[in-house]
Formats: C-alpha cells, sequence, structure tokens
C-alpha cells in the first residue's frame, strides 16, 4: 500500500515522539537556537532545471510526511500535524554579478541556516537557491532535527535526486514504496513506553547510571557559564592509515570493533584530563529497529550513555574488555529514549550542562551515496555553523586511507588550542596502545617524543625566581 497517496489530501495528527517532545520543549524555551539544524549545502554546475526541482521537491514532501508537520500542544501531551502536500517554497538569489558570486552565495547560505525555525508554523523543511551564473547554483536546505538526523540525509539525497531525475526522463520516480509514515513509527513508540520490555531497559540503565558522577569536571579555559549556549566551532586532526589498519588488528585481537577500540582510547584521555575514575560518554545510535522505517525520513536517533570506570588503573586491555562488554549491553537495551530515561532517573538538573553526560562520540564511515541529478555535477559544501550541543563532541570518520578526528566543542568553555591538544594526546595514546595494550591507562604517553623534550627544556630553563607551583604548573600541563 502506497501510504503517501492515501495520505497526501489529509490533516493527520499523531503524539510526538519522545526525541521531538524533548526539541519542541528546547525550541519553545528558546534554547536551541541553530544547533538542532541539520544543513545541506551543494556547489552545482550544469544546466539545473528549476521547474524539475520545484516538482521533485513537492514530491518529496508529498512522500514523506514528516516534512509536512508542525506541532501542537493540547494539555500536557504534544502532537504532530501532518498538512495536506503542496509545492514547496524555493528562495531564490542571484549573486552573479558580485565580486565573488560564491563568496556572496556563501554568505545566503549562512543566513538561511540561521533562520530559527517556528515548529508551530512550519516548515520544517527550507530550501534555497542561489544563482552565482547561467550554469551555476548553490542548493541550500536546511531541516530541523525534529523532521530528520544524519540516516535521514542519506534517504534524502537519494529520493530527491531520484525524483529530479524521473522529471527530467519524464518518467516514473523508481523509489521504494514506502508502507508506513513517521507518524506510524511515534504510535509504535507510544505503546512500546508502556510495554514490559521498557521496564527491563529503564531497570539496566538505573543500575548502569547509579553512582555516575552528573559532571564530567574537565579543565576549562573559562568558568562554566550560569547558562548553556549553543555556540560552538570545530577543530581537526588527521590519522594516518597505518595507524588506522593497527586499531583495527588491536580490535580483533579483543573481539572488538573500531569503534570500541577508539571510545576506549577516548575515554582514557578524558579520564587523564581529570581526576574522576569514572567517565560518561554519549554515543547516538540509528533507533531503526524496523525494516520499514529504514527508507523513511524522520528523527529516529537514539542517545546511549556509556559508562567507563577506570578506578583500579587497567592495562588498555582490560580498559578495551570492559568498554566491549558495556557496548553490547547498552545496544541491548537501546531502545529506551534518552528522554524517558532522564525523566525516570530525574537527576540533578543545571541549566548550565547537559544531564547524564557532556561528551558525545561517534563514528561515521566516509562514503555513501551522493545526491545524482541528471545533467549536473554536484559538490557538497561544509559550512561551520558555529554551534555545539555538548560540551565535546567527538565525531571520528573512517575513509579507506585513514581516519579524520572532528571535535565540535563549546567556545563558552574552551580555546581551540585546547581541542588540538586534547586530539593530540589523544593520537598518541592510541598509537601507543597499538604497541603495547597491556601497558596501564596511567602510563600511556600523551606526548610525542618532541613535544615531551620541548617541555622539558622548557622547564630546565625556567627561572630561578619563578614560583615553584607555577613551574609544576607549567610542566603539568605539557607532560599530563
Amino acid at each position: 500500500m502506497d501510504v503517501t497517496a492515501e495520505h497526501q489530501d489529509q490533516e493527520l495528527v499523531f503524539p510526538a515522539s519522545s526525541g521531538q517532545r524533548r526539541l519542541w520543549l528546547l525550541n519553545r524555551l528558546g534554547h536551541d537556537g541553530t544547533a538542532y539544524t541539520i544543513p545541506f549545502v551543494a556547489r552545482v554546475a550544469g544546466p539545473l532545471l528549476v521547474p524539475a526541482l520545484e516538482a521533485a521537491l513537492a514530491a518529496l514532501v508529498d512522500r514523506h510526511e514528516v516534512l509536512r508537520t508542525t506541532f501542537f500542544v493540547e494539555g500536557d501531551e504534544v502532537y504532530q500535524r501532518v498538512s495536506p502536500a503542496g509545492p514547496v517554497r524555493i528562495d531564490m538569489v542571484d549573486t552573479s554579478g558580485a565580486d565573488s558570486p560564491l563568496a556572496a552565495a556563501r554568505e545566503v547560505a549562512a543566513k538561511l541556516l540561521a533562520r530559527p525555525f517556528d515548529l508551530e508554523s512550519g516548515p520544517l523543511l527550507r530550501v534555497g537557491l542561489v544563482a552565482m551564473g547561467p550554469e551555476e547554483h548553490l542548493l541550500i536546505l536546511a531541516l530541523h532535527h525534529c523532521a530528520a538526523d544524519g540516516w535521514s540525509m542519506g534517504v534524502l539525497k537519494r529520493d530527491l535526486g531520484e525524483l529530479y531525475t524521473a522529471e527530467v526522463e519524464q518518467r516514473a520516480a523508481a523509489l521504494p514504496e514506502l508502507t508506513v509514515q513517521y507518524g506510524d513509527y511515534a504510535e509504535w513508540e507510544r505503546q512500546m513506553l508502556r510495554s514490559a520490555r521498557m521496564e527491563e531497559g529503564l531497570a539496566h540503565w538505573r543500575r548502569v547510571l547509579e553512582g555516575a558522577p552528573p559532571l564530567l569536571e574537565l579543565s576549562t579555559d573559562r568558568p562554566r557559564p550560569a547558562e548553556q549556549s549553543a555556540r560552538g566551532a570545530r577543530r581537526r586532526l588527521e590519522f594516518p592509515g597505518p595507524t588506522l589498519a593497527r586499531l583495527k588488528a588491536l580490535g580483533q585481537e579483543h573481539d572488538a570493533t573500531l569503534f570500541m577500540t577508539l571510545l576506549a582510547g577516548f575515554a582514557a584521555v578524558l579520564a587523564r584530563h581529570t581526576d574522576q575514575d569514572t567517565i560518561m560518554v554519549g554515543t547516538p545510535v540509528a533507533g531503526r529497529n524496523r525494516v520499514e522505517l529504514e527508507d523513511l525520513i524522520g528523527f529516529f536517533t537514539n542517545t546511549l550513555a556509556l559508562r567507563t570506570d577506570l578506578g583500579d588503573d587497567p592495562t588498555f586491555s582490560e580498559l578495551l574488555r570492559q568498554v566491549r562488554d558495556a557496548t553490547l549491553e547498552a545496544w541491548a537495551h537501546q531502545d529506551v529514549p534518552f528522554e524517558k530515561l532522564v525523566a525516570e532517573l530525574n537527576p540533578t538538573r543545571s541549566l548550565s550542562h547537559a544531564p547524564i553526560f557532556q561528551t558525545l562520540f561517534a563514528l561515521n564511515h566516509a562514503g555513501g551515496s551522493p545526491m545524482l541529478l541528471a545533467g549536473v555535477d554536484l559538490e557538497v559544501l561544509e559550512l561551520d555553523r558555529g554551534t555545539a550541543k555538548f560540551d565535546l563532541s567527538l565525531v571520528v570518520l573512517e575513509r579507506d586511507d585513514g581516519l579524520t578526528l572532528s571535535c565540535e566543542y563549546a567556545t563558552d568553555l574552551f580555546d581551540a588550542d585546547t581541542i588540538d591538544g586534547i586530539l593530540s594526546r589523544y593520537r598518541v595514546l592510541l598509537e601507543a596502545v597499538t604497541a603495547d595494550p597491556r601497558c596501564r591507562v596511567s602510563e600511556l604517553p600523551l606526548m610525542t617524543e618532541d613535544e615531551r623534550g620541548q617541555a622539558l627544556a622548557l622547564a630546565r630553563t625556567a627561572t630561578a625566581e619563578a614560583p615553584v607551583d607555577c613551574l609544576h604548573h607549567l610542566f603539568a600541563r605539557q607532560v599530563e
């Protein structure tokens, strides 16, 4: 059954999902800013047919109900309202007369992506098209996280590309039939939240999180503000291919995935930067546990809380086994929505930081299907939007020739140099554990030989008048 054809001329009402309710509340409180805007910006070279693009976007919104959804409150409940299908507005701008058409187009994109969403009136999808020349455009898509997640962007690129190409070639689009919509998922989730399986999952997470520290006490460059903002930036670091191969081999020796190996290293670095034995790190999971959901655009992602205990100063091998076991248990109980977990545990709330964990870790894989539009070439552009959802979010991108570390961080707390230092120490530690995983976490090096030599030389040449505590502080920041 094609549920899109059945629903496209009706107004429908469904309960909001757990994730949507949380984002709706943040939006109403004015705390989301643009941190929950998902961008897609691509340079389009060739004869782009705007009428075909308009038709393809309309067909995309027809196909995915969540893209024509808004929200309202009735009593204590948040609901999603699906409007009938209709045309999609494209904000058209021409920068071809500018001194630098691409630079001017990037400014247009930044402004479109910076506009806050109104979840009550919508839309949750905004489209911009900037003409930089007769056959050169910048395509801009902005989606609110209530309507999409990372997996969804792959679905969107596939569907929009095929719908556009079908319009150009005047044929029916070859896309898989949708048997459910996001509203069906929200109904399923509501039923699951009342099930015995949910009680079992909550019991597991209560055991895992009992006694966990509410805050990861990383040294910051500035005092934590009373209220967390979404201001952020991003720093990157590259890993060579040989290190990636050694990390994979290390994981295989311990029946662990690359994700588990990298997470164990990250937990070790965080522990070395704090005085805490227990490290809490969040990690996202796709949340698409039914095959019917794989071809849908929507917000399915859940976030799991992973706990690592280093109180007995384990070897890295021991730490890796602990992380492996904790990860497998977390995946087995991933159906508990993070929002439900927070509501049930009711941790001490603070406007200054996120509950349960303030640091996120994820492993992504390079590649994936690009958006293909008939007759044109697309180049996806990255824009740093200056946002951060957590204190630190480390995303590792696995490529064929190595790894890319991308750390999104709160600029209210950290300077770029501090983040560069954390990334560098993470790389040094991972290289060290591939050489000797039996080394204890407290003994793992965090500096290269050159850096260690520079730090020692700096300590030796410090003037005799320097206070002892200042000298110790300088040496500790370089070596510990």
